[in-house]
C-alpha cells in the first residue's frame, strides 16, 4: 500500500506518521544506524541541501493550506502581539483537528503575511520545518517540485542528510501542552 500524505490530510494521519518513525529510528538503533532506516520509506534520498528563508511568501500565500498550531505555539505567539490568548485565538485561528489552525484571507495568504512574516521569530513548527517535510523528501519529483516554487531551496545554509532527518524527526514529534516538543531549531 503506497502511504499517501497530502497536505490536508497531514494530521489525520500525524498518530500513525509518528508511530511509524518511531519504529524506524528503534529498528536503526536495534542494527546500529542512526539515520539510514528512512531509506526504507523515502524513494527520494537527498545528501545535502541549501535552504534559507527568504520570506518571499511563496509557502503562505496561494493555495489554501492548514497551518497546525498547538497551545504552547499558540501563546507565544498570542504573547509576540502582547495578545490575551482568547483574543488571539478568536482573531487568526479556526479549529482544526484537536488544535487549531491559522487562518487565511480570501486569496489564501496566511494572516501574518505581509510582504513578510510578522510572526517569523515564533513561527510555528510547521512553517519553522518547510521545506523538510515528509511529503516533500518522499519522493525526487515532489522536492524538484518545491524547489521550483522556493527560491530560498539552494541558498543559504547547507544542511546534511543527519540535519534534514534530525528536522524530520522533531516535525513528527507531538506538540505537548508544556512545550517541550516546541522547542526544535
Amino acid at each position: 500500500m503506497v502511504y499517501e500524505y497530502k497536505h490536508r490530510r497531514k494530521y489525520l494521519n500525524q498518530g500513525f506518521h509518528r508511530l511509524f518513525l518511531l519504529c524506524i529510528l528503534f529498528a536503526n538503533i536495534i542494527i546500529g544506524r542512526t539515520t539510514g532506516g528512512f531509506q526504507f520509506f523515502l524513494k527520494f534520498q537527498i545528501s545535502l541541501a541549501r535552504f534559507q528563508c527568504l520570506q518571499c511568501g511563496a509557502c503562505c500565500t496561494g493555495d489554501p493550506g492548514a497551518v497546525f498550531v498547538a497551545g504552547p505555539e499558540i501563546e507565544k505567539i498570542a504573547e509576540f502581539f502582547s495578545l490575551p490568548v482568547p483574543d488571539f485565538i478568536r482573531k487568526y485561528l479556526y479549529p482544526y483537528k484537536d488544535s487549531y489552525s491559522i487562518d487565511e484571507d480570501d486569496s489564501g495568504r496566511c494572516l501574518f503575511y505581509e510582504g513578510k512574516c510578522r510572526i517569523y521569530p515564533v513561527r510555528p513548527l510547521q512553517c519553522r520545518t518547510f521545506p523538510f517535510w515528509f511529503n516533500y523528501l518522499r519522493a525526487e519529483k515532489k522536492w524538484r517540485q518545491i524547489e521550483k516554487e522556493c527560491p530560498g531551496i539552494g541558498k543559504g545554509k547547507v544542511f546534511t542528510k543527519d540535519e534534514i532527518l534530525e528536522i524530520l524527526w522533531h516535525s513528527s514529534v507531538p506538540l505537548s501542552h508544556d512545550g517541550i516538543a516546541c522547542e526544535t531549531k
